[in-house]
């Protein structure tokens, strides 16, 4: 892999600088295999100057795919957390947009926040009448986290991350599902933030031309 060589240097902000966060020496967590999406923006088509770019910039480890005139990366990547993974990997696309100079970008990791109540019994690997009654009942004398939205619509959704959180304290799913949905919730939250930030910044020198 050739080193970086884009044509301008970036000061890593924001989401990128999680990766510097994580412990080192004895102290540091085993390197393992973490799988995700991240759905870019800033470009619609795959090309062979794209598909090089993001390549050499680090990105070897992924696939890129398109549809619907959305370009997304299937991402195995060797690291000792999910979070400093999907930092890393995020550093590597802005680079190499950079280095194309196209504002190419990630817009999220491709996980919905939001799960039914049949997708809850999916993960959790039971039947739809156990996790009614679960939903209905609580377990040990803790009420199921209520529903997000959809309540008028009778097929409500609620949200994953709490759930998740819900599920491990009681035993019922491993630590590590609970932790993996904060860490992505907590990633799109700083996608989303960065992302408005940028905006409102563009947006300030129009409103003062038009004022």
């Amino acid at each position: 892999m050739r080193p970086w060589s884009g044509r301008s240097y970036r000061r890593p902000t924001g989401i990128e600088t999680m990766s510097s966060d994580n412990a080192t020496g004895d102290d540091a967590a085993p390197v393992c295999e973490h799988e995700f999406t991240l759905v870019l923006r800033g470009a619609d088509q795959i090309t062979r100057e794209l598909e090089e770019a993001l390549f050499e910039h680090g990105c070897d480890d992924a696939t890129l795919s398109c549809s619907h005139q959305r370009l997304w990366l299937d991402v195995v990547r060797e690291a000792a957390t999910l979070e400093e993974a999907v930092a890393t990997a995020i550093r590597d696309v802005r680079r190499a947009g950079a280095a194309m100079g196209v504002p190419l970008d990630v817009e999220r990791l491709d996980a919905c926040p939001f799960i039914t109540q049949a997708g809850i019994a999916r993960r959790l690997g039971c039947s739809r009448q156990y996790l009614g009654q679960l939903v209905v009942k609580g377990r040990k004398g803790r009420r199921f986290p209520a529903a997000a939205c959809h309540l008028h619509e009778g097929n409500p959704v609620w949200q994953w991350v709490t759930v998740a959180r819900w599920l491990a304290d009681l035993g019922m799913v491993a630590p590590q599902m609970a932790e993996e949905a904060v860490v992505i919730d907590r990633l799109n939250a700083a996608l989303s933030a960065e992302a408005a930030g940028r905006q409102n910044t563009s947006a300030a020198p129009r409103m003062k031309r038009g004022a």
